[in-house]
């Protein structure tokens, strides 16, 4: 690139007086003001998920009811109550 930009430098001296070139990559252009805010998009992202784990570890050894973890997981109250009355 350099070369073509010295050549066109000669050519045009008068018209590209006080000019320079520069390359760069359209995709850096493109996203380089969002990295920072995705970056924090992505760390509230990663302590809401570790905030999830922690609470569903805590639900497995804190010795809760099976319902309370079934519920945890995602299982309707349909599914946790017949497992009650097994368990119980």
């Amino acid at each position: 690139m350099s070369a073509i930009a010295s050549q066109l430098s000669r050519e045009h001296a008068r018209e590209n007086a006080g000019r320079g070139i520069r390359v760069s990559s359209l995709h850096h252009d493109l996203t380089a003001s969002a990295a920072p805010p995705l970056g924090i998009l992505y760390a509230a992202v990663c302590l809401v998920l570790l905030i999830a784990c922690a609470n569903v570890a805590g639900l497995l050894v804190g010795g809760s009811p099976p319902a309370i973890a079934r519920s945890a997981f995602g299982s309707r109250s349909a599914h946790a109550v017949p497992g009650l009355h097994v368990n119980s």
